[in-house]
């Protein structure tokens, strides 16, 4: 039987290393990953373009180039709905942003953003009221709109025309559903 030295890899996957060098490749991953999150904070355009995507990230993107471009999402869940479809959900905590993938081969298919940064139409849109959301919007000629107030107490001024839903709380914009 051959003996195993520090370093030495004897089977695929297992590394037999000095455990001060296993901490240390942990940590140095651990900073990557946080460095990672921080480069991702200053390089993201938070942009909205309607029926697009947001800065780089388009609909219709597979989950692997928005993971490509993200790096590792902080969470992911699936979730089945009643036509046994799957939907993939990645969350990114630092850019206030939630993904969701749909179909078999999944893609892009919408965009939740309760980022303060975003931006519509050049507007800081987290800093509008309602008001000047539905004026902006109208502007751009999205002026269509399907208001409700959902049971959590949230109200709900959709823009159908630009596949965009924003819930608002006591007047304040809360988060912003997009769709392609």
């Amino acid at each position: 039987m051959e003996a195993i030295r520090y370093g030495q890899v004897s089977t695929p996957g297992r590394y037999f290393g000095k455990p001060e060098h296993f901490l240390t490749a942990h940590l140095v991953f651990f900073a990557y990953l946080c460095s990672a999150k921080q480069n991702r904070q200053e390089y993201m355009q938070l942009t909205i373009n309607l029926k697009e995507g947001v800065g780089d990230l388009r609909f219709g993107m597979p989950v692997e180039s928005v993971v490509a471009l993200l790096g590792v999402a902080d969470r992911v869940d699936t979730i089945d709905n009643a036509t046994n479809e799957t939907t993939t959900i990645l969350e990114y905590d630092d850019l206030e942003m939630t993904l969701f993938f749909e179909e078999e081969n999944p893609v892009l298919a919408s965009i939740g953003l309760r980022n303060e940064e975003a931006s519509l139409m050049g507007q800081h849109v987290f800093e509008l009221d309602e008001a000047a959301i539905v004026d902006l919007m109208a502007k751009a000629g999205y002026t269509e709109t399907d208001c409700d107030d959902e049971d959590w107490g949230e109200r709900r001024v959709s823009f159908p025309q630009a596949n965009a839903d924003l819930f608002f709380d006591a007047g304040e914009l809360m988060s912003i559903d997009l769709g392609a």
